[in-house]
This record gives C-alpha cells, sequence and structure tokens, in this order.
C-alpha cells in the first residue's frame, strides 16, 4: 500500500542516516504526494525539506517532535504548521536541542575513555561533519565513524548497545551532570498552540489510558498510522479522532525504506505498509479545517 503522505520522518539533522534531500527522493519514488519532516528538536533541515518537496511536485509542511514527560510517563508530541521564530517556540527548540548535543558529547568522551567506543575520532571532528546541526546523537557519530571505515553498517545496533546506551540508573547521573531538560507535555502544547501549530499526540501505542487528559491539555490530533500501532489500537483511535474532532495523522518515523532504518518495528507491522496517511485526512490537516 502507498499512501498519499508521510507526516513523520526524521533527517540526518537529528537522528536519522537520511539527507532531507535523500528523503524526498525515496518518498518521490515510492509515490508519496505530501511529506513532512518531523525531526526530533530542531527545524534546521526544514528549508532543504520543503526546497526538495517544491522541485519534486510534492506537498509539505512544517514539523518537529519532542521528547516530554508528565501524567507519570514518558509522550512523543509532533507540533505541524508553527511558526518557528515565535520567540517560545525559539527557546524551547533551543532547550531541546542542546540537551541532545551536550548528552552525546558526555557519553562519547566517556566511551572513548572506557574503550567502548572504538577510537580515531575527536569529537570536532564529528561537530565539523555536520556543521548546520543544533542536534547532535549517536547517528551523527556514527556516520562519521563509518565513513573512516572504523565501523562497518551493520555494526550499528551493536555500537549502540555499547557507546550510548548507559544503563538506567545512571540516567540521574548523567541529567545532573547536563543540566538535562525534558520539557512537560502541557507546557509543550502550549507552545506549539501559541506558535500558531498543531500539537499531536506521537505513535500513543499502550497509552489510551491517557487520552482524554492530553484532549484536556490541548492536544489536537492523535497519530493514528504508525508501524508501532496495533490494527486494534489504529481503530479505537481512528473512531476517537471522527468523534471527538481530532487530526488524525500518520506515518513510517524512521522505519523502514524512507526511514532509514529498513529493520525497525518489522516484527510488529511492515512499516511502509501501515506508516501514512490518506489523501483527505492530509489535507484536513494542512488546510487547518478542524481549527
Amino acid at each position: 500500500m502507498v499512501y498519499f503522505a508521510n507526516c513523520h520522518l526524521h533527517s540526518d539533522i537529528s537522528d536519522s542516516f537520511l539527507s532531507p534531500e535523500k528523503i524526498v527522493d525515496i518518498a518521490k519514488e515510492l509515490g508519496h504526494k505530501a511529506l513532512v519532516l518531523t525531526d526530533h528538536d530542531t527545524v534546521k533541515g526544514s528549508h532543504r525539506f520543503d526546497v526538495a518537496c517544491r522541485k519534486a511536485g510534492i506537498y509539505s509542511m512544517l514539523g518537529i517532535e519532542f521528547i516530554t514527560k508528565g501524567l507519570g510517563t514518558r509522550f512523543h508530541l509532533l507540533g505541524y504548521d508553527f511558526d518557528a521564530e515565535h520567540p517560545a517556540m525559539r527557546e524551547l527548540i533551543d532547550r531541546c536541542s542542546s540537551r541532545h548535543r551536550e548528552r552525546c558529547h558526555l557519553l562519547f568522551e566517556e566511551s572513548l575513555k572506557n574503550g567502548s567506543l572504538r577510537p580515531g575520532v575527536t569529537w570536532q571532528e564529528v561537530l565539523d561533519a555536520f556543521p548546520g546541526n543544533d542536534f547532535y546523537y549517536y547517528t551523527q557519530v556514527f556516520t562519521v565513524l563509518e565513513k573512516k571505515g572504523i565501523y562497518e553498517h551493520a555494526e550499528h545496533p551493536q555500537f549502540i548497545k555499547d557507546a550510548f546506551s548507559p544503563p538506567k540508573d545512571r540516567e540521574p547521573e548523567l541529567e545532573a551532570a547536563i543540566g538535562y531538560f525534558t520539557p512537560d507535555i502541557e507546557e509543550c502544547i502550549k507552545v506549539i498552540l501559541a506558535a500558531g501549530g498543531v500539537p499531536v499526540i506521537a505513535h500513543p501505542h499502550g497509552k489510551q489510558e491517557y487520552i482524554e487528559d492530553l484532549i484536556k491539555m490541548g492536544i489536537k490530533g492523535i497519530e493514528v498510522y504508525h508501524p508501532s500501532i496495533t490494527e486494534e489500537e489504529r481503530i479505537g483511535y481512528d473512531a476517537l479522532c471522527r468523534e471527538r474532532g481530532l487530526y488524525v495523522t500518520g506515518g513510517t518515523d524512521h522505519a523502514g525504506k524512507i526511514g532509514g532504518f529498513t529493520d525497525l518495528f518489522e516484527k510488529k507491522n511492515k512499516p511502509d505498509d501501515c506508516g501514512g496517511l490518506g489523501e483527505e485526512d492530509f489535507f484536513r490537516l494542512y488546510r487547518r479545517e478542524l481549527g
């Protein structure tokens, strides 16, 4: 199945291996007619992505994804069609992107020192390889290491496990060391709304119990179509959106050909067949028909 739109995508500006332009190239080959780049905590790739979409004759809009906390758990929150220069949005993006850069740098240096990361690359080389980024993650580190022949691409999962997956009980220590900032989801929703955007809860697999509270906080849509969402959840979330006047969205995220990680989620679903959006639902969002 080829969906009209794919509204949840990541590039090498955040945590995928594909450039904004490469994503558009693949999408055009797959037959997608509309795309949204939703890099984590950054919009640095949005202009390049928009230019590539226009050249390809593909609809697009501005997007982003935040990792948030609230209601005793964590949520991923998508923002669509907002003003990236709104002061509150600009501040939120700056704070969120800096946390990943600082955390990545700390783990990089630690892993080099303890031998869990093969030597041969400095942190400055990683920064120099992605001069336009404000977000740095293990994908940028691995890309540089792979280009220098220090790792092979197939070693990526083990690389993450060895060097960039500290034990959970170390997280408080890491957060304290870098002043790690995880925004409250209600705060993020308010910022997206203030910037004129549409806040949408991302891939809420197993999160049904929180949806009513999130609606009260101000979410305007649910990511119904995503590789992690089960068929039962899709049916339920779709019906809820139609009933409550919420936007239905969908995308492949990191999964499948266009996501850059072909093996992600495949044990549960085939990502290219279950992560996307139909034409009617896309234009409902694109034209802001629900406000």
